[in-house]
């Protein structure tokens, strides 16, 4: 969720401080907390090479692009969750739903609760010079934003959504370590957090928390293959 006419970092903070408590799950008052700044460490090697990641990690990049584009009709996805994905899009927490999504199919995938975080706060950079409408909107870029440490590194696919206001020199996403000029500003939550949001998006869903975990994986998976499949 991006926000404007933010003077400076600090103002920035507050606003979002006080989002959270107002708006979505929090396992703490974060007004009666400092926010700390994050860097990330590299993405381990053996987790880049693991296929449940990967294609669990695909897959929140294939929502993403649905989003990116605003194609709902272009896709095969079930309709509940694409009704699930546009929703949370139209409340401002697209970040927060694909980061618990992604920590819930993690999970499912076998990696323990200990090595993953689930992360909110925001995102903060200049914007990138070859963007002067983009300027128009403040030199500073700033939003509400949600993403997850695995073994320390960052993990975050929507932040793709700055690609025209910041130059990621590479691909739109963090996998590791922060970029330059990127900063991040957040608290880690509690693991009951992510839980929560995921309990209550298979609530509304009609589903147990297994069975929305389970019919994203089986969604996951079929993408993967189909992927596989597309280069042969």
């Amino acid at each position: 969720m991006e926000l404007h006419n933010i003077k400076d970092l600090e103002s920035g903070i507050q606003l979002v401080k006080s989002m959270y408590n107002e708006k979505f799950i929090t396992s703490f008052d974060y007004e009666s907390k400092e926010m700390e700044r994050f860097k990330g460490l590299k993405l381990n090697g053996s987790l880049a090479s693991n296929i449940d990641f990967i294609s669990s990690l695909s897959y929140i990049g294939f929502l993403f692009e649905i989003i990116r584009d605003w194609n709902p009709t272009g896709t095969d996805l079930p309709k509940p969750i694409l009704d699930e994905l546009f929703e949370w899009e139209k409340n401002g927490g697209q970040c927060i739903y694909l980061s618990f999504l992604l920590y819930a199919l993690l999970r499912n995938d076998g990696i323990s609760d200990s090595n993953i975080t689930y992360c909110q706060g925001m995102y903060w950079h200049k914007c990138r010079d070859d963007n002067p409408l983009g300027k128009l909107l403040g030199e500073n870029q700033s939003g509400l934003h949600a993403w997850l440490e695995v073994k320390g590194a960052i993990v975050d696919i929507s932040i793709g959504q700055e690609e025209q206001f910041f130059d990621f020199k590479g691909p739109a996403m963090v996998l590791g370590e922060l970029p330059s000029g990127l900063d991040y500003y957040g608290f880690r939550e509690s693991k009951s957090t992510p839980k929560e949001y995921a309990r209550k998006a298979a609530r509304k869903m009609g589903l147990t928390y297994v069975e929305w975990v389970s019919t994203h994986k089986r969604e996951a998976l079929k993408r993967y293959i189909d992927h596989l499949e597309g280069l042969k």
